[in-house]
């Protein structure tokens, strides 16, 4: 990568969307201006993309609209300078937010980007989408659209704005992590200054919360989470500050704003317009913050506004944000109750109920175990439950296709918390919290102290372990709220580590953090040992990644034991208290990353032996793609949707069908396009070879032109027809080159298709003069252009087999291997007859074979 390209994409990813959050909170006057920035930043992010998406959908250039958008950005910085009473972060805090971001790209960054991944070798996975919108730009200068869905384009909406610098999809892929961390740990220390007023303490909490805050591969979902984190902050920070507000008046509209907030989110993803009404709104708030008097107001609509661009992320949203709203409203209660000093018999009423919670997180295992067992379908009874609740708050139901099974169930729940939290963590985290519960709330009554404290502490724990509970019953894709949960629980442990610091003389040794950061880097290293490494208890498929991973978990249990080792060696007690906590985060990431690994066999499948890169391509496919791309700029590839998927995002090819997935695509898809592959590359030997390529490109045709794809469907429609139907009625709209294309052309492309399918094979149709040449009358007039050889827009039909291409043309419909195939293919078997009709324009010894299927169409 070009060093300047790489400084100057990381500074304007930084600069530009907070300088559009800016024209809005320029005159907020948050408490902590670490939080103030992820503020603006994370607005001003779904800003940027929502503004893009709007433009795109009304047929706008893309170039005009980031121009207005830079202006914005220019404007909103000169408000915040003009406005002058908010600095940035003080050199103090800045190398504060210095240290922590090191912290964070050691803790997350470097095991996903060095550690697991080898440049240019990655694992893209969805990613294939984003890169494609890369190449719809170059195409027609839009925004890509489809690949989002309902969202904000937000990562298509950046990889294009940096490749009008000359950054490549692939090159962004590495980029765009590293001013988002900057952004994670501006939130986790936003969040820890609004529960902790010490700063060595505000240091440590931020620094175990950044392996939970901190994310580094970037979804819609994934940055609602950060934004969950910095919507939390904001409402924690005024109400511990001034407990004072928190009373039962205020608990009350905080439920209230609870159900408010469902209710909106409903509507507004049921219609459609949350990037719309998101846009809007900002404009609104921009006027607003232009008048100095706006401050009292301003504080809620920014919340508000936080609450929007929530909506405009992820459909996930209905949940994200009531679940932090009923967290402020249950803080907001525990408050009031501690002020209303109900006695010592509700407290420990409290504190036995607290203590309850954690036996009944045992549910999740149980489930677990009991549907591995086959005793309960708890799997089937969730989605039934589930389809009701999304039919209700968002207008459709959820099916048991394959999508929605790959995250529903307890198996899949308890998996996906063991990933996200790690059993070191979670022994450590919830022993301490237990430890608090039982010294502190259960205690004596002869200090109160540190009532506060002890009252946010059993707060984070009762919220963070409800929503534990709520996760491990395995509800679809409930698990993507571990974050909060995490988090919420790393509060609460922290929260009653300081309150037994601060009481030690009469309860705990003062030195309990020392203790927790070294029961923290005991467990990990035993779980090392024993579970993580290749040679450990059952290593199984498990030893590739184990192998792979294992000299970062050394590394970062060196650093552990380091940062105690100093915390040790005389230094002052405060400072002491946040490198402890310092090396903790290290042994728990240290957990986590070695759980991590031991479960990729669950994502990935068996790895080869000498594994260096998590990457569902090779070199030789990479080279492949790269020339084919050289020598054909656009081209229609045709082969399993593994390698359909590496040819998108890494050559600019065009795929035929749609998916989501890297081996998820709708069965009647997989069904024509297997059988079109068969055909080709196994054919029977009693049919003639003109028969098979006339079938095979009739087939072909019908495909594209009957229900075309999105990668197809954006380059011959036009921009306005595409996202104003959003569906197969685009086509009857007049063709741009003037042949309408009437509804009885697209029923019999449609009956066309459906012969096919019904009938398991192909048939030829030759033109009536009885050439070989196939006619095009019957299918959507605008693929001509396309199709035709003699064309100038023609896009040449690339057929790609390796070994996985033959897999799946066996009939493994999902993915059996992530990684790419090593074996070789004999050529004499059925490519040689290929060869002989078709040229072979690529090769890779006999790994892989690339042919352009000539098709003879004819208008």
């Amino acid at each position: 990568m070009d060093f300047f390209a790489t400084i100057l994409a990381i500074g304007a990813i930084l600069a530009v969307p907070m300088g559009i959050g800016l024209l809005v909170t320029a005159r907020d006057d948050a408490s902590d201006n670490a939080l103030f920035c992820a503020t603006s930043w994370c607005l001003g992010l779904v800003g940027f993309s929502a503004v893009h998406a709007g433009a795109a959908t009304f047929g706008a250039p893309f170039q005009p609209v980031m121009i207005g958008l830079l202006v914005a950005a220019g404007a909103g910085w000169l408000l915040f300078f003009y406005v002058g009473d908010r600095k940035m972060p003080s050199r103090e805090e800045g190398m504060t937010l210095g240290l922590l971001y090191a912290l964070a790209l050691a803790t997350t960054y470097v095991f996903r980007y060095f550690v697991l991944s080898k440049y240019p070798f990655v694992d893209i996975f969805q990613e294939v989408h984003t890169f494609g919108s890369v190449y719809l730009f170059e195409d027609t200068g839009q925004l890509d659209l489809f690949s989002t869905d309902s969202y904000v384009p937000l990562r298509q909406s950046v990889y294009v704005a940096l490749s009008i610098i000359g950054i490549s999809p692939l090159q962004a892929f590495w980029i765009f992590p590293l001013p988002v961390l900057a952004v994670c740990t501006m939130a986790a220390s936003g969040l820890a200054a609004s529960l902790v007023q010490d700063r060595h303490q505000r240091f440590g909490l931020a620094a175990l919360l950044l392996p939970t805050v901190s994310i580094v591969y970037l979804t819609n979902g994934s940055i609602l989470s950060v934004l969950s984190i910095v919507l939390l902050a904001r409402l924690l920070g005024p109400v511990v500050a001034s407990p004072a507000l928190a009373g039962w008046g205020q608990t009350a509209r905080a439920f209230g704003l609870t159900l408010v907030v469902v209710a909106a989110g409903a509507i507004i993803l049921r219609s459609g317009q949350a990037s719309g009404l998101l846009v809007a709104m900002l404009a609104i708030a921009t006027l607003v913050g232009l008048f100095p008097r706006s401050r009292r107001i301003l504080q809620p609509l920014i919340v508000a506004l936080l609450v929007f661009a929530g909506f405009a992320l992820h459909r996930g949203s209905i949940v994200f944000l009531p679940c932090v709203l009923v967290a402020y409203a249950c803080l907001c209660a525990f408050l009031a109750m501690a002020r209303a000093n109900t006695g010592s018999t509700a407290r420990r009423l409290a504190g036995w109920c607290m203590l309850a919670l954690a036996p009944a997180g045992l549910v999740l295992p149980v489930l677990a175990v009991l549907e591995q067992l086959g005793v309960l379908e708890v799997t089937q009874s969730l989605l039934a439950g589930f389809s009701a609740i999304t039919s209700a708050l968002l207008g459709y139901k959820m099916s048991a296709g394959s999508e929605i099974m790959l995250g529903t169930g307890p198996v899949i729940a308890l998996i996906e918390i063991a990933r996200d939290l790690g059993p070191a963590a979670g022994l450590s985290l919830g022993g301490a919290s237990l430890l608090g519960i039982w010294l502190l709330v259960l205690g004596p009554d002869d200090d109160r102290s540190s009532a506060r404290p002890l009252v946010m502490a059993s707060w984070a724990w009762t919220c963070g372990m409800v929503l534990m509970i709520v996760i491990s019953t395995g509800l679809p894709f409930a698990y993507r709220v571990n974050g909060l949960a995490i988090a919420l629980l790393t509060v609460s442990a922290c929260l009653f580590l300081f309150a037994m610091l601060e009481r030690g003389s009469s309860v705990v040794s003062g030195r309990i953090v020392y203790y927790f950061a070294c029961l923290s880097i005991g467990l990990a290293l035993l779980f090392f040992l024993v579970f993580y490494q290749p040679a450990g208890v059952v290593p199984g498929d498990s030893a590739p990644y184990l192998r792979l991973a294992g000299p970062y978990l050394l590394a970062t249990l060196a650093m552990a034991a380091l940062c105690l080792g100093l915390a040790l060696w005389r230094m002052p007690r405060a400072a002491a208290v946040a490198l402890a906590l310092v090396g903790a985060s290290f042994a728990l990431t240290s957990d986590r990353a070695g759980l991590t690994a031991r479960l990729m066999t669950y994502s990935y499948g068996p790895a080869p032996e000498d594994l260096d890169a998590i990457s569902f391509y090779s070199a030789d496919e990479l080279e492949v793609f790269a020339a084919l791309k050289a020598q054909y700029g656009r081209w229609l590839v045709l082969s399993d949707p593994v390698t359909v998927s590496g040819a998108r995002a890494l050559g600019g090819g065009l795929a035929f069908f749609n998916y989501s997935n890297l081996d998820t695509l709708p069965e009647v898809s997989e069904t024509y396009f297997r059988t079109v592959l068969d055909d080709l590359v196994a054919p029977p030997a009693d049919e003639p070879i003109d028969d098979r390529i006339a079938s095979s490109c009739v087939a072909l045709a019908v495909a594209a032109s009957s229900t075309p794809s999105v990668d197809i469907r954006q380059r011959i429609f036009r921009a306005d027809e595409i996202y104003s139907s959003r569906a197969l009625q685009a086509v009857a709209n007049d063709d741009v080159i003037g042949e309408p294309v009437t509804e009885s052309d697209v029923n019999a492309a449609r009956i066309a298709s459906q012969k096919i399918l019904r009938e398991g094979r192909v048939s030829a149709r030759a033109s009536p003069d009885g050439s070989q040449q196939i006619s095009l009358s019957e299918l959507n007039p605008r693929l001509r252009d396309y199709l035709l050889p003699s064309q100038p827009k023609h896009w040449p039909i690339i057929l790609i087999v390796t070994a996985r291409t033959l897999e799946w043309i066996r009939g493994h419909s999902e993915l059996t291997n992530y990684f790419p195939p090593v074996d070789a293919i004999a050529p004499s078997t059925f490519l040689a007859p290929l060869g002989k009709q078709f040229p072979l324009v690529a090769q890779a010894g006999d790994r892989l074979f690339a042919f352009n299927l000539t098709c003879p169409f004819a208008k």
